[in-house]
């Protein structure tokens, strides 16, 4: 009787076990979440990822923005989490004013990245 209970509960568990969802690809609990699936689409690479990076960049800039004066000084950018910006704001601040445009923050970048790759880099 008792085997007879045990078997029938084993063959529940399994049937139930089979009807649920099938395992990620990665089960390795050290692995996130969103990193055991392929992703859906492609990784954007060349210009589509220099496109991506600058409009995440314009938005944070303008988050930050809090007066709308297209325009942020430096504590407004460490206050917003744009270190890059605030640490470097001296140098991107070339004009003195105390304050730095999205195209300053743009103009700086290039500058940095031609300095990097040198004088055969693409604008």
């Amino acid at each position: 009787m008792n085997k007879l209970i045990f078997t029938i509960m084993l063959a529940f568990s399994a049937a139930s076990a089979a009807a649920q969802a099938p395992a990620p690809k990665c089960a390795d609990p050290c692995v996130p979440q969103h990193l055991r699936h392929a992703p859906a689409t492609p990784a954007p690479s060349g210009a589509a990822l220099q496109q991506q990076a600058v409009a995440k960049l314009r938005q944070r800039f303008n988050e930050a923005d809090l007066d709308a004066s297209g325009a942020l000084t430096e504590e407004e950018a460490r206050k917003a989490g744009l270190g890059w910006v605030a640490n470097h704001f001296a140098d991107i601040d070339t004009a003195h004013r105390g304050k730095v445009t999205f195209d300053d923050v743009r103009s700086y970048i290039g500058k940095r990245r031609r300095q990097a790759l040198g004088p055969s880099a693409p604008e």
